[in-house]
């Protein structure tokens, strides 16, 4: 469950940001022959939504349907009790709550007339959903899409890189400041707004690596350090993960050969030892001149 600060602020990310996004996936929707984009959300993987919509799926689960020509709507299990604070902290109004996607994506539909539906990232839906929901619309063409919104992502805009840029120097300034105490670290990014935290610990031969993932507003940042001296050998490889995966830490998407210029993502240096593994790893941005590096604590 995310328990942290959730902010729509204009002055972040402004509303015509917003639009942008939105309207660059209607096009592709439109492009590829879709009437209606769903987007599968829930607390382990939603933002491809919050991109959109600012929408923090806390918990439960959460669909975002997409109308080529129309404006987005959220189809949820949550009690509607809950709506003044979602249309509050996100840019959607229309907001509608059952028991099952199945209904909820029928009653959607119906409305529109026969036509067809893509499964946005279809690749990681749970498969119980992606069954319900094509039996939900037996005059609908229901058919997997790739990873639509991901692909816009992966090049941060330059209201997104500010925003990587602030989560990413706090995350430096938390490990610089917390004296290795993870309660220190989770209290001290907590206060400063982050959404997520997640912190984690590897040992090897003696020494501990620290490894600090948050989430800032929409975008994630990840920096890890060893505390102490590091042990001589090991098998060191580098890794490296477009913010636009952080969240999983790139689990569910294979390595690229190197990145792009104008990413920003994450390089891990993972030492294996015949006890453990430590690792290191910052935030940084690819430039025309080299990486740039943005986990560094700001004056």
């Amino acid at each position: 469950m995310k328990r942290g600060l959730v902010v729509l602020d204009a002055t972040e990310t402004p509303p015509a940001e917003w639009d942008r996004r939105l309207t660059a996936v209607r096009a592709d929707l439109r492009a590829a022959g879709v009437d209606v984009g769903l987007i599968y959300g829930d607390v382990f993987s939603s933002d491809d939504i919050a991109y959109l919509t600012n929408l923090c799926i806390y918990w439960n689960e959460g669909m975002l349907a997409i109308p080529a020509d129309g404006d987005p709507v959220v189809l949820t299990k949550l009690s509607p009790r809950v709506f003044p604070w979602m249309r509050l902290t996100s840019t959607v109004r229309d907001i509608r709550s059952g028991r099952s996607f199945g209904t909820l994506v029928h009653d959607f539909l119906a409305d529109r007339g026969p036509g067809v539906a893509g499964l946005v990232g279809a690749d990681l839906w749970p498969a119980a959903v992606v069954d319900e929901v094509t039996a939900s619309a037996p005059d609908w063409t229901v058919r997997p899409l790739g990873a639509l919104v991901r692909a816009h992502r992966t090049r941060p805009s330059a209201t997104e890189e500010a925003l990587i840029r602030t989560a990413a120097g706090l995350i430096a300034e938390a490990l610089a400041r917390a004296d290795g105490s993870i309660a220190e670290l989770e209290r001290r990014l907590r206060g400063v707004g982050f959404l997520d935290v997640r912190i984690t610990t590897s040992t090897a031969g003696g020494s501990t690596s620290l490894q600090v993932l948050g989430q800032y507003r929409t975008v994630w940042a990840y920096a890890a350090r060893i505390l102490g001296p590091a042990p001589n050998g090991g098998v060191t490889q580098e890794r490296w993960i477009n913010q636009a995966d952080l969240a999983t830490l790139g689990e569910f998407r294979p390595a690229p050969d190197r990145p792009a210029e104008g990413e920003i993502g994450a390089v891990l240096v993972e030492t294996v030892f015949p006890d453990g593994m430590l690792i290191r790893a910052d935030t940084v941005r690819i430039g025309a001149g080299g990486p740039e590096l943005l986990s560094v604590v700001r004056a």
